[in-house]
This record gives C-alpha cells, structure tokens and sequence, in this order.
C-alpha cells in the first residue's frame, strides 16, 4: 500500500469528521435555539436578527466554530477521548455565545451588558449553551471512536 494513499485517506477522514462536527453542532445548536425561544428570541430583535430564521442565524456560526475545534482538539492530536469530545462541545458553545455577545456590545454598548439583568441573562444562557454543547458532544464523540472504517486504527480510545 502506498504510504501517500495512507495519508491522504487519513486528511479526507479528519477533513470529513470535522465538517460533520460541525454540522451536527449546528443542528444541535439549533435544537436548543428552538428549546431556549423566549429567552433567546428577546436576544435576536435586540441585535436586530428580525427574520424569521433567526434560530438558524443564532446557531450559524458553531458550524464553523464547530469544524475548526474538532479538529484543533480531536483529529489534529489523534486522540479520542469521551473528556476531549465534551471539552470540544463546550468550548463550541463558549465561542458561539461570546460570538453573539460581542455583537449585543457592538449594538448597545459596554454599558447596557452591565445592567445586572442583562448581565444574568447573558450568564443564565451561555450556562446553559454551555451545558448542552458538553452533553450533546458526548454521542459525536462515541460516534467518532465506533464508526471508524478501519477497528485496527481505533487509538487513544480511553475516558
């Protein structure tokens, strides 16, 4: 077998897994956009998100965010762990929510994020995204680890 075949069907598995991270974080982001309406849609008419998509536009950015941290933290380093795979789904939700807090700050200002009710519910909902993207990267992760092509290649699998 010739070694750059190896390697280029290793890149195409991570590039794919990757990218399906992604996608399912931005499904899953939007499951919860969807759980989370009222809270979050008051978030949505104050940045000015009017439309009626505005689950989908909350929940647009973990595609990418999602596709470049799975990589970074799992395919990159080869490594397969249950602990990876929350830290992962966390750390997509953290950088959606400060995404779409800096937006709040760019319309009104440093200040109105400073109003001890605004500061609660920007806290109460990145918690809870928070939450959710550590839970619901648990299954990507056993996913990632029993639907590899090849069980002899299975590494790092311990939690």
């Amino acid at each position: 077998m010739d070694p750059t075949d190896t390697f280029r069907s290793t890149v195409d598995s991570s590039r794919s897994w990757s990218l399906s991270a992604g996608l399912y974080m931005f499904i899953c982001g939007t499951v919860v956009t969807l759980l989370l309406t009222d809270i979050l849609g008051l978030l949505a008419d104050v940045i000015g998100l009017a439309s009626e998509y505005w689950m989908v536009i909350l929940a647009s950015p973990t595609f990418a965010i999602g596709a470049v941290v799975w990589w970074t933290l799992i395919e990159r380093r080869g490594s397969y762990t249950y602990v990876l795979g929350g830290v992962f789904g966390l750390v997509t939700a953290l950088l959606t929510g400060v995404l779409w807090t800096g937006q709040f700050i760019l319309i009104w200002g440093i200040e109105m994020a400073e109003v001890p009710a605004v500061a609660f519910l920007i806290s109460f909902v990145i918690g809870i995204v928070a939450i959710a993207g550590f839970l619901t990267a648990l299954p990507l992760m056993y996913a990632r680890c029993h639907l590899e092509s090849n069980p002899s290649e299975r590494r790092n699998r311990s939690m």
